[in-house]
């Protein structure tokens, strides 16, 4: 038989798969330009708002969680600004530098005074720095003073002009808020004007799941999925450190390699232990590769990083997204030469997208991102995975989460993000005579001013709906006017923007409505008590009564021509258009495993315009499954099969040659195999498609046949020639 050759050799290429990911390289570093401030609140107030001092924990986790080679410092703040760690690069000496410096946090101080915390912390980062980071926490309000007109001068100085100055250093400030009585108005608008995070603690208790929260937004770590304590290590990572969370009273943690050696904090060996009394946080250079395992609490916030030569990069999504906004989320493979993005191991990959919107309960749309045609794997070309996101974009907090499985590797990585329904903020002000007006003013942080285009319309008491003027002030505000002329009664306005955001994206979002209430005066209007930047963001808009004033102000719509007499032609026959060269994935198209709450589905209307998705296996369905066709195609699907398991074989064959030899030199003999690879599978796929006109008993082996054995056979022998070359070099 013309194919036992080949399936002898099959035991070999298996084993090839074992060694896959035998990578080579040195370890990774984070870049050295990654820039972090630590800036704690140690005022007064925080004996009542952090009674156990959660603040020292929480910050020594961060700072030994930090990689080598960022740099970091840690501030102390009350009346005035305290360093108690020095701005350096990251390593092991100031790491236990920064565990002693931690028993200094005290709730001691008189005042709060922000401004001057801010401007300590930030006049330490370098210009040329990649990324700069503050991390704010504190739980009062701004107070320099006893003299309540200097503390709002203070407050004001930071909003009008140190805000912007950080902003355009290019500084993010992701703002913790310990208490409900703290400015979070304040700390806010700090974030979202730089593009941070912001985050309140109910209690101390919540610190540490934020801090972590907060470290993954500032630091690019890449790390292997958790399952049920388990993990797989690869040869090509260098060092991992497991961080686990312990509840009052558990027993010691254990950590257990693949050859079954266990590593505990009273005999740690070869593993750097560290250990609080609510966590351990341990770290092993040069590990064993395989399956290790945690003998310990099972905890959502427990999490391995890596250190590696294959890392996963997952970019172009901001702290804060404007409703309307469409997203281009990138994830890919990256080596010490760059992306990787050889199709031959692209390949191999299953990746699967998360998209959790954090609401109670939480909505999770689920997708696979890697393409299926015909069994034949589409592959980008640049080695860059794309998600255009814009519908499942709606307000509110939102984690994003790629998994890649490379199968004889894993990586993970998650990220978060705030959804924003509106861009400007209003106030009701004086107009002409009796008159009120509607002033907008743009978010700071969010769109690029000059770019704005805005319509306005207003629906009056009575339940009309008209578009009105819009002006534009000399101070960088606009003005609507909304004249009582249906009586002195409730009006609502509605304002459409459409413009660009920092970074160059298009959005187009519409608010309303905005209450105009001439049933009270202006004063009492005025006098009511502002909301937060957030509780006004988070209240959204009335998407009900937004699409009614869209309906009444549409343009009618046109009336149909009048009929054609058809008259029957033949039709031209349709080309079939080729695949992209790059694969682009959408919400239409890419998600083609949502997994969506119906009631999300109902409420948010984000699968009204999915594609149906393809069928799989369309070979198999084109074909009658009669016993009489199984007969005659039985050595098809034998051929078809083994060309699939060739296919996956060669495939971690190639992942093992990409990492031992030099790119450009196996790319192109590489593509060549893979090109013949499928068209073995091709024209087998063919044979099997077409339909015997009558069952034959017991076919005779025909010349097509003959053909597949000769393509298995070139294949074969293609893979020994480049397996010997591989050893002879």
């Amino acid at each position: 038989m013309g194919l036992l050759p080949i399936h002898h050799k099959l035991p070999q290429w298996l084993k090839s798969c074992v060694v896959a990911c035998a990578l080579s390289g040195s370890p990774l570093i984070v870049s050295a330009a990654d820039e972090i401030a630590f800036i704690i609140d140690t005022s007064g107030s925080m004996v009542q708002n952090d009674p156990k001092n959660l603040r020292k924990p929480a910050l020594k986790l961060a700072t030994q969680m930090l990689p080598s080679g960022s740099k970091a410092g840690v501030w102390l703040f009350d009346t005035n600004t305290q360093r108690i760690v020095s701005f350096e690069e990251v390593n092991e000496d100031w790491k236990n530098r920064a565990t002693r410096a931690t028993s200094k946090v005290n709730s001691r101080g008189q005042f709060t005074n922000i401004e001057k915390a801010l401007e300590s912390g930030s006049a330490v980062f370098s210009p040329d720095a990649d990324s700069k980071t503050i991390i704010l926490l504190t739980d009062g309000q701004v107070d320099v003073s006893k003299d309540t007109q200097q503390s709002t001068a203070s407050r004001n100085t930071i909003l009008n002009t140190l805000l912007p100055s950080l902003a355009e250093q290019n500084i993010h400030i992701h703002t913790i808020a310990l208490s409900d009585n703290t400015d979070k108005d304040l700390l806010q608008r700090l974030s979202v004007g730089s593009n941070g995070m912001y985050s309140l603690a109910r209690s101390a208790d919540d610190l540490m799941s934020i801090f972590l929260q907060v470290f993954d937004q500032s630091i690019e770590s890449d790390q292997v999925p958790l399952e049920d304590n388990k993990f797989t290590v690869d040869p090509s990572i260098s060092e991992f450190t497991v961080l686990v969370f312990r509840k009052p009273g558990s027993t010691p943690s254990i950590l257990k390699s693949p050859s079954g050696q266990e590593f505990t904090k009273s005999n740690p060996g070869a593993a750097q232990w560290f250990s609080d009394e609510l966590y351990d946080l341990v770290t092993i250079s040069t590990p064993e590769a395989g399956q290790w395992s945690l003998d310990a609490d099972i905890d959502p916030e427990n999490r391995v990083t890596i250190v590696s030569d294959l890392e996963l990069n997952l970019e172009g999504l901001p702290n804060n997204i404007i409703q309307g906004q469409q997203v281009t989320l990138e994830f890919f493979l990256s080596d010490d030469d760059g992306t990787i993005s050889a199709p031959t191991l692209l390949s191999l990959l299953d990746i699967d997208f998360e998209q959790s919107i954090l609401t109670d309960p939480p909505k999770v749309l689920r997708a696979k991102v890697t393409s299926h045609t015909q069994g034949v794997v589409r592959t980008p070309s640049n080695g860059i995975f794309s998600a255009k996101l814009s519908k499942t974009l709606i307000n509110g907090e939102h984690q994003f989460s790629v998994y890649v499985d490379g199968k004889t590797f894993k990586r993970t990585q998650t990220k978060r993000a705030r959804v924003l329904s509106q861009v400007m903020e209003h106030t009701i002000i004086q107009g002409n005579g009796d008159e009120y007006q509607i002033n907008l003013v743009p978010i700071n942080g969010l769109t690029q001013a000059d770019s704005l285009d805005i319509t306005a319309s207003i629906k009056k008491p009575d339940g009309q709906i008209q578009p009105t003027p819009i002006e534009k002030t000399k101070f960088g505000s606009w003005v609507i006017n909304v004249p009582p002329d249906n009586g002195k009664e409730l009006y609502k306005g509605f304002i459409t923007i459409k413009g660009k955001t920092l970074d160059g994206d298009d959005f187009e979002v519409t608010q309303g409505p905005i209450n105009v209430d001439y049933t009270k005066t202006l004063a009492a209007i005025q006098s009511e008590p502002a909301a937060d930047l957030f509780d006004t963001l988070d209240q959204g808009n009335d998407e009900k009564e937004i699409q009614e004033v869209e309906q009444a102000l549409a343009p009618p719509e046109p009336e149909p021509a009048p009929e054609e007499t058809l008259v029957d032609e033949p039709l031209a026959e349709e080309t079939p258009e080729e695949p992209a060269e790059e694969e682009v994935y959408e919400e239409e198209s890419a998600f083609e495993e949502n997994e969506y709450e119906d009631e999300y589905a109902d409420d948010t209307g984000l699968l009204d315009e999915q594609e149906e998705m393809p069928e799989e296996n369309t070979e198999d369905t084109a074909i009658e499954e009669t016993e009489e066709e199984s007969g005659s195609n039985a050595i098809l699907y034998g051929v078809i099969g083994f060309v699939n398991l060739l296919l996956i074989g060669a495939g971690a064959f190639f992942g093992r040659r990409w990492f031992k030899r030099k790119k450009e030199e196996a790319e192109a003999e590489d593509q060549a195999l893979l090109d013949a690879v499928n068209e073995a599978k091709t024209k087998a796929t063919e044979k099997l498609q077409k339909k015997p006109e009558a069952p034959v008993e017991e076919p005779e082996p025909e010349e097509e046949d003959d053909e597949l054995t000769k393509e298995a056979n070139k294949i074969s022998e293609m893979l020994d020639s480049i397996d010997d070359q591989d050893e002879t070099a």
